[in-house]
């Protein structure tokens, strides 16, 4: 349980307390899918709020992966980014943020000298 599995084997580790087992899961890196099963809503809800990875399905496995309206993708150490539909779009394009100052004004408590009266002005504008 150190390494990510890609294969036919799969770790069966048994609890008596499914809220102890939440806290394991959590205290891992965070996975690329989760699945839940379970008819109680506030568990399922709680379950989502608590843990943080990719992509869930609940009393289903592997078939959110096959819509093209859902995101699909990793959080932290299981990848980043989303793909899908305009999730795709999203993750490879590459926006650029430009701000030009058209007015042509400067303000110079940007620039030194910084005297007392420019820290006391900076002070008063961020606060």
């Amino acid at each position: 349980m150190k390494e990510e599995i890609f294969g036919p084997l799969l770790p069966i580790i048994s609890y008596t307390d499914v809220y102890e087992a939440l806290d394991t899961i959590s205290r891992r890196p965070k996975p690329l899918a989760c699945y839940i099963f379970s008819g109680n809503r506030e568990f399922v809800d709680s379950t989502v709020e608590r843990l943080a990875f990719g992509s869930c399905c609940v009393n289903e496995v592997i078939v959110h992966m096959g819509n093209p309206r859902l995101p699909f993708g990793g959080v932290g150490a299981s990848g980043m980014g989303k793909y899908h539909g305009k999730a795709s779009f999203d993750t490879f394009s590459n926006t650029k943020s430009v701000m030009i100052n058209r007015a042509g004004t400067d303000l110079d408590m940007k620039y030194p000298p910084y005297t007392d009266e420019k820290y006391e002005r900076v002070k008063k504008f961020l606060k």
